[in-house]
């Protein structure tokens, strides 16, 4: 009986340190897992956010040179400023991009007051400089900090046209070179944070199959 005892706690002994491996292992395994689909899903993200600043900055960047085009040219055919103003307004309603002609640009001083809006003629001329977002973003004067610094992205929340509905919105701003201007354009992301939820629900779906 005494040896039955003895062989148990020999057992025992053995086993234990064998199940403590194992968990070890296999906590191990989960944690590589774990930091291996996150790794993934934020990789993800960059790539779609990436995607989406390329063709904000090439947009903008295009639209900026026929912009500063016009501008020259209107100074030397000695237009005011007023007739160069009503011409690059006219430019912008043509400048339309994306799905059912859905992406539009907007031009502002950098005192905030708006001098051309694609999707909201109602602004033109309207001083926007202390305009916030429901975050605190001053967009504008975001907008133009980025501009001055050489061209840059700026993220807010912003009704989408013809709804009062918020959503994320990411904008790329640059300056409109012999102007006291700067031109930006933005795209609403939403799209892009439900297509990382998607992916992410496959992904954590694989880990735990």
């Amino acid at each position: 009986m005494k040896n039955l005892k003895m062989q148990h706690k020999l057992l025992l002994i053995a086993i234990i340190p064998m199940v403590l491996s194992l968990s070890l292992v296999l906590g191990m395994i989960i944690n590589s897992q774990t930091n291996a689909a996150n790794a993934m899903i934020k990789n993800h993200a960059e790539l779609l956010r990436s995607e989406r600043q390329i063709q904000l900055h090439d947009t903008v960047d295009i639209t900026r040179k026929i912009i500063e085009n016009a501008v020259s040219q209107g100074k030397l055919q000695n237009s005011d400023e007023q007739q160069i103003i009503l011409n690059v307004r006219n430019i912008l309603k043509k400048a339309r991009y994306s799905k059912n002609n859905s992406g539009y640009f907007f031009i502002y001083n950098h005192q905030g007051t708006n001098i051309a809006d694609a999707a909201n003629e109602k602004v033109q001329g309207v001083n926007r400089f202390n305009l916030k977002d429901k975050n605190g973003v001053l967009l504008i004067q975001e907008l133009s900090k980025v501009s001055k610094a050489g061209g840059g992205f700026v993220n807010y929340v912003y009704p989408k046209p013809g709804t009062d509905k918020l959503l994320p919105k990411l904008s790329y701003a640059a300056s409109i070179v012999g102007t006291d201007w700067f031109i930006g354009t933005g795209v609403y992301i939403n799209d892009i944070d439900n297509a990382v939820a998607t992916f992410a629900d496959d992904v954590w779906q694989e880990v735990y199959e």
